[in-house]
């Protein structure tokens, strides 16, 4: 192999490798670009906190039985943005379940 072709190999396999950091899988499915993955909590008219979530061309959203409180939503979206910055995958159900939000279901 010359130089130049092991050259070029070596750039692409770094190029893959960073491409690969900027994908995750999400809830086991899909897999897209980190940077297309957006959610937000909102509060419902009865008072119920909602999680809405979208990426690429897709979204859920989950209802949880908790009250909207705003100081657990904004730790909850403040620990979401690390998740997926360090993660290769995220179970947005599991999320919510390990920032403590109860009885949250999809609709």
């Amino acid at each position: 192999m010359s130089f130049k072709t092991a050259a070029l190999a070596i750039v692409l396999s770094l190029l893959a490798t960073s491409a690969m950091a900027d994908l995750i899988v999400v809830n086991g499915r899909y897999i897209v670009a980190k940077d297309s993955v957006r959610a937000y909590f909102y509060r419902q008219s009865d008072d119920r906190t909602v999680f809405d979530v979208r990426w690429s061309d897709w979204s859920t959203q989950y209802r949880c039985t908790d009250e909207y409180d705003r100081t657990r939503v904004e730790a909850a979206s403040l620990n979401l943005v690390l998740q997926i910055g360090d993660a290769r995958a995220v179970d947005f159900g599991e999320f919510l379940d390990s920032e403590g939000f109860e009885g949250c279901e999809k609709f």
